[in-house]
């Protein structure tokens, strides 16, 4: 299981991140696309990020916007040191 993070701690990697924010322990971040067919192939792409860091956010689709909330389940829904690596791995891709 992984270590919930301090609020110190939820800070300082919130810091090193562009555009996310933290809600109800959450990581929230919404992409803006160029179009729907943009959209559906970003969340395809972050699919396998996803995969490889065995990790899978909550995501909704709304045409050309795509909006992640990333928090550890398995660690009471709190965030951790694997929802910041998981937020830095979709950024990559974005």
């Amino acid at each position: 299981m992984s270590k919930n993070l301090s609020p110190e701690e939820i800070e300082k990697s919130l810091s090193e991140l562009t555009g996310w924010s933290v809600k109800d322990q959450k990581l929230v971040k919404t992409y803006e696309k160029k179009d729907f067919a943009d959209a559906v192939s970003f969340i395809v792409r972050l699919g396998f990020v996803c995969e490889k860091h065995d990790h899978h956010p909550e995501l909704s689709n709304v045409w050309n916007k795509v909006t992640l909330e990333i928090t550890t389940h398995d660690a009471g829904n709190q965030l951790t040191e694997k929802d910041f690596a998981l937020a830095k791995g979709i950024d990559e891709v974005a």
